[in-house]
């Protein structure tokens, strides 16, 4: 019986030519999107697993709470925690710290031939080579990192700045101040890990050189603010959850008292390495991490697709089952059983099945590149051998197989044979024409669901672009000062330029908006020491509020006519100033600021984003920089006319003042539109699965007009002898289907009202859900539908009556 089987399952495919295209397509599609979403899932999965004993790599985080500043939630954590669990816990194995920079640092070869700023320059403890399986390809990696002064390069590094010649105990020039020797050559850090580091300078050298101002690294340090990244490996098999219990206890007797002056309580928090990448997203993450919800929503995607193709299958199987009644007549009267049949028609889809994975291959080695680029990955691989792979797309088959098959196997081997050798018509019947619409509705409905979902992504990134940030972000050209000899030219290079007509205004500052926020503790008139609170601040220079045009709403802005300003004054903006309770009188209050700072406000500022639009805006505090050495960035607004032109002069300037290195710059609004990224790569990834979904169902809905046109074709016929116009008959065959499309609309609006409000409600600041956004998705889908079902209508209404009325 099977060859039996399998021949009459090719007679079929080959009858039906255009039936079989329509369901190879749709099921080829919707597998070939399900075969990406997976290796795209894949590779998120993969992150941060290459370490040998990453099960038992933990990175410990801060979760804090302030009764004037709410939830603080930081991938850092405080500089002795590494020695201090270790001594204390046994179950601590072994720690390593991380410090990364906040900006890129100018690094030069000895001879100073070769300098480049460079973002990726890390300081670790020793415990960082063991734990991470550092591959050295150079070097002792059980002393590498145990001296101050000394740094393990990347192997791209090592060709960067030597070339040819041996690294190995040559010198590297950091921030043009400290000479750093080569110990180690390693292999690069794979590209799925939350690190991206090309230079490891031993942390020793923190403690022998002023690096981040001189800060105190060393053991016994017990300063409780977070300040660097710490990563615990945890004994094999040990629950993790019983070291955090103990923390309470170690919090307690270590810093109660800072924690009480700070009104402050802090929760340590134990996250698992291959959880970050997926599930951190915290303020100073080492870069950006994704999103499990994501992973979630393209598998909902991928699942939606592939019930869309199956969905084409069912109906068009059911719709045509009046072909297959006498065959399935004849085979019961020849004693075969409902099992037998059932297996047949199974067995039909899963060819079929098996058929669309074939093509589906084809298309994901084709179309592999493309996703890749569209998805920012670099690193997936198709290899549909692989044991992962192979289940993956087994399961696929038999899903689809089964899932497309078995209403079609149930209702065809239920036919009685009398009725159908008698020549009755099966499949006519109100609950299976009630089935065919329902079906046709889901379709659409998830189809509605995902035009409305594209159009509102697309609002909400339009929204955050063009959202007035309190600040003018256009025509603001951002140059990074990468070391102290950048720094100290700060006023030299400032001086230079400042008179040129192309140059409107210079400012520097610590941080740029969109960047990491610094909070420091201050003392508010009218509190005592003990009440200090944290509040974000910015070390500024006297013309920031010019360049960066943010309006000052009242007192004045930093002067030099006010030489006092250095240590005396502060601006403040509208939300410190509520925050605060002084809205009534800002000017004058006084504010402190530990030791070195005791002054007043001076002015208030409209408040500006200096965060993703993810976040509120927050209390701020402007103070002026005492020396240039904490400016990590210069911001130039130049005259839009001539931009090309302005920035030539800018290099020349900066080369006049600063030789032999490289001028590098860019404009804030592509940077700041990098903050969104993630989501723009999102979009266009749920914009093109949306738009195949939406081809998916188009081409079931082809198959149904073409079928129901066939069954009507007599009636046409008799139609237009009688005088029917094609525009009539065009309305008529496409009436019904622009019905299910319109109650398709109503099931879909509220569901993806649902989605879309959960998915906003992670901005701060969002676009409001438009009713035009769910009626245009509605006039689109009807649209599409129309274009669909109105094409097979028109050459049916343009059909030769005398042609129709002999139809069979």
């Amino acid at each position: 019986m099977f060859s039996n089987y399998l021949k009459v399952i090719v007679r079929n495919m080959l009858r039906h030519g255009g039936y079989t295209v329509i369901n190879l397509m749709g099921l080829a599609i919707g597998m070939t999107c399900c075969i990406l979403i997976m290796l795209y899932i894949e590779d998120e999965f993969s992150f941060d697993r290459d370490p040998a004993r990453h099960d038992q790599i933990y990175r410990l985080t801060i979760s804090a709470s302030s009764p004037d500043r709410g939830d603080i939630n930081t991938a850092k954590s405080p500089i002795s925690w590494g020695w201090m669990l270790t001594d204390e816990f046994v179950e601590v194995e072994d720690f390593t710290r991380i410090r990364a920079p906040m900006v890129s640092w100018l690094v030069a070869n000895e001879a100073e031939q070769k300098r480049y700023n460079e973002s990726g320059f890390y300081f670790a403890d020793p415990g960082m080579v063991g734990m991470f399986d550092l591959k050295f390809i150079q070097g002792d990696p059980n002393t590498a990192l145990d001296e101050p002064n000394t740094v393990v390069i990347t192997q791209p590094m090592a060709v960067k700045y030597f070339g040819e010649q041996d690294p190995m105990d040559q010198i590297l020039r950091l921030d043009s101040a400290y000479d750093l020797r080569v110990t180690g050559v390693i292999e690069q850090m794979p590209e799925k890990s939350h690190m991206n580091f090309s230079f490891l300078g031993s942390f020793e050298t923190l403690n022998a050189n002023p690096i981040y101002g001189g800060l105190d690294y060393g053991r016994q340090t017990r300063r409780i603010n977070p300040e660097l990244y710490t990563y615990l490996l945890i004994s094999e098999g040990y629950d993790i959850s019983n070291l955090e219990e103990k923390m309470d206890g170690f919090i307690a007797s270590n810093y109660s008292d800072q924690l009480t002056q700070a009104n402050l309580t802090v929760e340590p928090v134990f996250q698992a390495l291959a959880d970050i990448h997926l599930y951190s997203n915290l303020d100073e993450e080492l870069g950006a991490n994704s999103d499990v919800a994501y992973v979630y929503i393209f598998s909902a995607i991928a699942l939606f697709i592939l019930l869309i193709a199956c969905i084409n299958f069912m109906n068009l199987a059911t719709a045509r089952s009046a072909k297959r009644a006498r065959e399935v007549g004849i085979r019961k009267v020849l004693g075969a059983y409902r099992g037998q049949l059932m297996s047949q028609f199974l067995g039909e889809s899963v060819v079929m099945a098996a058929i669309a994975l074939i093509i589906s291959i084809g298309l994901v080695y084709l179309l592999l590149p493309s996703f890749n680029h569209l998805a920012g990955k670099t690193t997936i691989v198709f290899d549909p051998t692989a044991p992962y792979m192979l289940a993956g797309i087994a399961g696929i088959v038999t899903l689809v197989g089964l899932l497309a098959g078995s209403y079609p196997a149930l209702f065809l081997s239920a036919f009685q044979p009398a009725k159908v050798l008698k020549g009755g018509t099966p499949g006519t019947g109100s609950f299976n024409l009630l089935l065919r619409k329902g079906l046709v509705i889901l379709q659409f409905a998830i189809s509605v669901v995902f035009i409305v979902g594209t159009l509102v992504v697309s609002d909400q990134m339009e929204f955050v672009q063009s959202k007035n940030l309190g600040f003018e972000k256009e025509q603001l050209l951002v140059i990074p000062l990468a070391d102290a000899q950048h720094r100290q030219i700060y006023n030299t290079f400032k001086n230079k330029v400042i008179g040129h007509p192309g140059v409107l205004s210079v400012g520097g500052v610590n941080e740029m908006p969109g960047g990491p926020v610094d909070n420091i503790p201050f003392q508010p008139e009218g509190t005592a020491v003990e009440e200090q609170m944290l509040i974000n601040h910015m070390w500024v220079d006297h013309d920031f509020v010019d360049a960066f045009q943010v309006n000052l709403l009242e007192g004045r802005n930093f002067s030099p006519s006010f030489p006092t300003d250095t240590l005396q004054a502060f601006l403040l903006n509208e939300a410190a100033v509520a925050w605060l309770g002084w809205q009534n009188s800002p000017l004058d209050k006084s504010i402190k600021i530990g030791n070195f700072k005791d002054g007043n406000v001076i002015g208030v500022v409209e408040d500006f984003h200096v965060r993703s639009l993810h976040n509120g805006i927050e209390p701020m505090m402007m103070h002026l920089v005492p020396n240039p050495d904490l400016l990590h960035y210069m911001a130039v607004r130049v005259a839009p006319d001539d931009v090309q032109g302005t920035t030539a002069f800018l290099e020349e300037k900066w080369l006049e003042v600063y030789p032999n290195t490289t001028f590098d710059f860019t404009f804030f609004d592509e940077d700041f539109r990098k903050l969104y990224q993630t989501e723009v790569v999102r979009e266009q990834i749920f914009g093109t699965f949306s738009m195949l979904a939406i081809f998916i169902a188009c081409l079931g809905l082809l198959g149904l007009a073409a079928f129901t046109a066939e069954q009507r074709t007599r009636e046409i016929g008799v139609r237009k002898v009688l005088g029917a116009s094609v525009a009539g008959i065009v309305t008529l065959l496409s009436a019904e289907f622009v019905k299910l499309v319109a109650v398709a609309n109503l099931i879909a609006w509220p569901v993806a009202y649902y989605v879309m409000d959960e998915w906003l409600s992670k901005f701060a600041y969002r676009t409001e859900l438009s009713v035009w956004t769910f009626g245009a998705a509605a006039l689109l889908a009807i649209a599409i539908t129309m274009l669909t079902v109105g094409y097979q209508a028109i050459r049916t209404a343009l059909t030769n009556p005398a042609t129709a009325l002999q139809y069979e």
